[in-house]
């Protein structure tokens, strides 16, 4: 319902992904929610759990993967650390929050 404006004119310029780093564990969390967003809009309710189902084994393999550059990798620990927690946190509102990976099943129409 908001309304779409246009700036032709107007540039972006991105300095290498800084405020990226300064939110991953946030934005690694809203990224997977938008994509099962997209997925519940777009392709209906069984793609959507099977989605679910991939998130978490996907999950558990990327946890594996950071948990090893932590061990392995002192100087990774800092950026591991945040995909780990990011990871964790995705992996348990993929499993038990409904509104994390459904937001539909909300009522979309507020009155004013």
């Amino acid at each position: 319902g908001w309304r779409v404006v246009s700036l032709p004119h107007s540039r972006v310029i991105h300095l290498e992904g800084q405020s990226i780093r300064k939110r991953m564990t946030e934005m690694l969390v809203v990224s997977q929610q938008s994509q099962f967003y997209l997925f519940q809009k777009h392709f209906g309710g069984a793609h959507l759990q099977l989605l679910r189902l991939l998130t978490t084994v996907e999950m558990g393999l990327r946890s594996m993967l950071w948990a090893c550059f932590w061990l392995l990798r002192p100087t990774s620990r800092p950026q591991a650390g945040e995909r780990l927690a990011a990871y964790r946190r995705i992996l348990i509102r993929t499993l038990t929050d409904r509104t994390f990976w459904a937001p539909r099943d909300t009522p979309r129409w507020v009155p004013r």
